[in-house]
């Protein structure tokens, strides 16, 4: 069973699903759309078709802990699979151990050196809490950093700007060697 949201990202992922995983067996699927805040009904619509497991794909983590909350209300447990967007929330995975325990999911894999230690120590320091998304906030970042040093040196004409760009070679950031 996939239950997705109707947005560019929960779609992409749940068309890649159906490719890579499709000719597997049957996929049972409910698609909600992103101002849905009650998920029971929908999750039943699934359930009732006894799916081997269930693949949660939101565009946030507040509509994935909508949307847990209501699979616990309903005391549903199957094997789960969930989207980085739920993955990757420190918190929204502690707040429903018990249902995600043994879960399936992916995330991109964060970067471990010096520059990404320190930063996350700096994140820490400043937030009180660990950095949710580490991959993509380490990417984020050093685009911020590289976008930031190419206005500098050429301004904010967008032609210079992609030119610049296209120089850097080797730019060692809190991601890795870029």
């Amino acid at each position: 069973g996939v239950l997705h949201e109707s947005s560019d990202y929960a779609l992409a992922s749940y068309q890649y699903f159906v490719k890579f995983y499709g000719n597997n067996g049957t996929i049972v699927s409910e698609e909600y759309p992103n101002t849905t805040t009650d998920f029971r009904s929908i999750l039943l619509k699934i359930k009732v078709e006894k799916p081997d497991a269930l693949f949660v794909i939101p565009q946030s983590p507040t509509t994935g802990a909508r949307i847990l909350n209501n699979m616990t209300q309903l005391k549903w447990s199957t094997p789960i699979m969930v989207a980085h967007v739920i993955a990757g929330a420190a918190d929204l995975v502690a707040q429903n151990k018990l249902l995600l325990e043994g879960a399936f999911a992916a995330e991109h894999e964060a970067a471990a050196n010096d520059k990404s230690i320190a930063l996350e120590k700096r994140y820490k320091e400043k937030y009180g809490k660990e950095l949710d998304y580490k991959a993509y906030f380490q990417s984020q970042y050093d685009l911020v950093i590289i976008l930031a040093e190419g206005l500098s040196k050429v301004g904010s004409d967008p032609e210079k700007l992609a030119s610049w760009v296209r120089t850097v070679k080797d730019y060692s950031g809190v991601s890795g060697i870029l």
